[in-house]
């Protein structure tokens, strides 16, 4: 008897563990869809984080752009940014931190992959800059989970 209690109790742990680790507020469909064909507005880059790869799927993945943080992402999720020309540094932090640097130009749009890759203890994070043609096509099979204050002024969205 107090073996099965036993297993229960852990059974129950971990699928406690499981569905709150694997949460995220994804959009509306209708805003998820606007955001993969909106066009940039004048002067301002738009960038794309996305992660698309199942592994670790449990686990986030936390983004920042020049020390702000973005989301932690899951599996099939992406987040967009429109923001002005220039320099920013996107960190990317797992077990371990990788960055991209990336020097925007107006009127673009920019791919950034996140790779979870097998950890020591945790999952580690890879960035990626990737070519808009493959980037377009990932975001595709991804939902949107977050944007920042100019892409949601940019696709009339109100929380």
């Amino acid at each position: 008897m107090k073996k099965s209690n036993s297993l229960i109790t852990l059974l129950s742990m971990m699928i406690l563990v499981m569905t709150s680790c694997a949460t995220s507020k994804l959009l509306p469909t209708d805003i998820s869809n606007n955001a993969k064909n909106v066009v940039s507005p004048e002067n301002k880059a738009l960038v794309y984080v996305y992660r698309i790869s199942s592994l670790g799927f449990a686990v986030g993945l936390a983004v920042d752009c020049n020390n702000k943080e973005l989301t932690s992402f899951f599996p099939k999720q992406f987040y967009l940014c429109v923001l002005d020309p220039g320099k920013y540094v996107f960190t990317g932090h797992g077990e371990n931190e990788d960055d991209v640097i990336a020097t925007l130009e107006p009127n673009k749009k920019y791919y950034i992959e996140v790779t979870p890759q097998m950890g020591f203890i945790k999952a580690r994070c890879k960035l990626s800059l990737i070519d808009p043609p493959e980037g377009n096509t990932k975001i595709q099979k991804c939902k949107l989970v977050g944007m920042n204050l100019e892409a949601k002024t940019l696709l009339n969205y109100k929380e």
